[in-house]
């Protein structure tokens, strides 16, 4: 694992902002033997290198910022990890703050449940000779990749009158 902070705690000037950034490397290893089927149902940690932190964030040294006077940006997982996320906040004083956010969930299940006779991966012992098995994936199968991300925006946040929009979105691809 490899770890890198700019400047440590105290962060770096840059213009009229402050700026602290991070960034953490890895590899993940994997070494197992059987059913590759059972090791991502239970499991589902993949070979290879992966994000496994990082993170920026600006601040206005006197809240003048030309766009933004706060940005924070950060993600996690990607790579390999089953779940991974990133988050974006970005604001101006009394003008606007914006949030974002995007998350990945990988789900695969496919284990033979009461060693079901329609599913071929696994025998079905009390089976008359010379039985196949009709369906050739498991009815129990499930492989999905769901994908949620929010933004959400207020305009004037800290006046009396403010403006709130949002948009949600969840997608769900894949066989279940």
């Amino acid at each position: 694992k490899l770890s890198s902070a700019q400047d440590g705690e105290q962060g770096r000037e840059i213009g009229n902002y402050n700026v602290k950034q991070s960034v953490e490397l890895g590899y993940r290893f994997t070494d197992f033997t059987g059913n590759s089927n059972v090791y991502d149902t239970f499991v589902n940690l993949q070979q290879g290198p992966r994000l496994l932190g990082f993170s920026t964030e600006m601040h206005s040294l006197n809240k003048t910022g030309s766009l933004f006077d706060r940005l924070f940006f950060d993600n996690f997982g990607y790579g390999g990890d089953p779940n991974d996320a990133s988050r974006l906040t970005v604001s101006k004083n009394k003008t606007y703050d914006f949030s974002a956010m995007f998350r990945r969930d990988q789900n695969y299940w496919d284990y033979s449940l009461l060693a079901n006779p329609l599913n071929s991966t696994t025998p079905f012992a009390n089976a008359p000779a010379g039985f196949t098995p009709i369906i050739s994936n498991s009815p129990h199968r499930f492989d999905t990749v769901r994908k949620m991300s929010n933004f959400d925006l207020t305009v004037f946040p800290e006046s009396k009158l403010r403006f709130r929009l949002g948009y949600s979105r969840n997608v769900s691809d894949g066989p279940s």
